[in-house]
C-alpha cells in the first residue's frame, strides 16, 4: 500500500531543513566566510535608524560634541565626547574648547559598545548619562563598519580603532586624568584585549570594567535566546 501523500510531505520537509543545516549553511561559511562576521558584529542593524550621529544632543546629551578620527587610512571613526555633569566652564563650543576641558583632572572614561546598533542606542545613551552626572568624562566611538564610521568590522579592526583612541586620550591628556576602560558584552572583549596589550606597552588604562562579558564565544551561542529550542 502507497504512503499517505502527506507522509511524504513531511519526510521531504524534513530532508530539505536537514540538508540546509548540515550542508547549505557550512558550506555558505565555507566559501563566504563574511557572513560569519556579519553574524557577529551585527553592525548591519540600526536602531535607531536615520538618526544623524553628527547632531548628539538631539539626544539628550549636554553638553558633547561629535567628531571624527582616521585611525587608519581609509577608516574614519565616529567618536562623541560627553562633558561632566560639573565641567570646566567652557570658553566656546569648539574643539578645542572641549579638548582643554579633557585635561581638567576629572576621569575619563572610554566606552565600548556592543554588538549591533550605534553609540546612539537607548540602552547606551541612559547609560553616558548616568556616568556623567558621576562626573566623568564620556568618550564613546563607533567601531569600523558601525553608525557613520567607515569600514569593515573585524577583531583586528575594532581593537586598532579602540587602542588608537586611547592613545589619542592619553596624548590629549598625559597623566593628568585617570582612563577608565569600559566595555559592554561584545566591547568587552575588546576592552580585555586591548588593556592587555596597553599594558604591555606599559600604558595600563587606570581601570577597566567588563559590563555583561563573556568566556567564549561559544558561551554566547549557547545561551542566546535565538539558540534555545522549546
Amino acid at each position: 500500500m502507497a504512503a499517505p501523500s502527506w507522509l511524504y510531505t513531511v519526510a521531504k520537509t524534513i530532508g530539505i531543513t536537514t540538508a540546509v543545516i548540515y550542508v547549505g549553511i557550512p558550506a555558505l561559511v565555507k566559501f563566504y566566510p563574511h557572513l560569519i562576521l556579519h553574524a557577529v558584529f551585527l553592525n548591519f542593524v540600526v536602531w535607531p535608524p536615520f538618526v544623524n550621529l553628527n547632531q548628539p544632543e538631539r539626544f539628550g546629551l549636554t553638553p558633547v560634541t561629535a567628531f571624527h578620527l582616521e585611525t587608519e587610512p581609509g577608516v574614519v571613526v565616529g567618536v562623541w565626547h560627553m562633558l561632566p555633569a560639573t565641567p570646566t566652564p567652557l570658553l566656546d563650543n569648539t574643539d578645542k574648547a572641549y579638548d582643554r576641558a579633557l585635561s581638567n583632572g576629572q576621569p575619563i572614561i572610554l566606552y565600548l559598545h556592543g554588538n549591533a546598533g550605534t553609540r546612539a542606542g537607548y540602552h547606551r545613551v541612559q547609560l553616558y548619562k548616568i556616568l556623567q552626572n558621576l562626573d566623568y568624562h564620556v568618550i564613546a566611538l563607533d567601531y569600523r563598519g558601525f553608525g557613520d564610521s567607515t569600514g569593515v568590522p573585524s577583531e583586528e579592526g575594532i581593537c586598532h580603532d579602540a587602542i588608537f583612541l586611547y592613545k589619542w586620550l592619553r596624548r590629549k591628556v598625559g597623566e593628568n586624568a585617570p582612563i577608565i576602560v569600559w566595555g559592554h558584552s561584545l566591547g568587552s572583549g575588546v576592552a580585555t584585549r586591548i588593556s592587555k596589550e596597553l599594558c604591555e606597552e606599559g600604558s595600563c588604562p587606570h581601570r577597566l570594567v567588563l559590563e555583561a562579558p563573556f568566556s567564549s564565544a561559544i558561551d554566547v551561542v549557547t545561551v542566546h535566546p535565538l539558540s534555545s529550542v522549546s
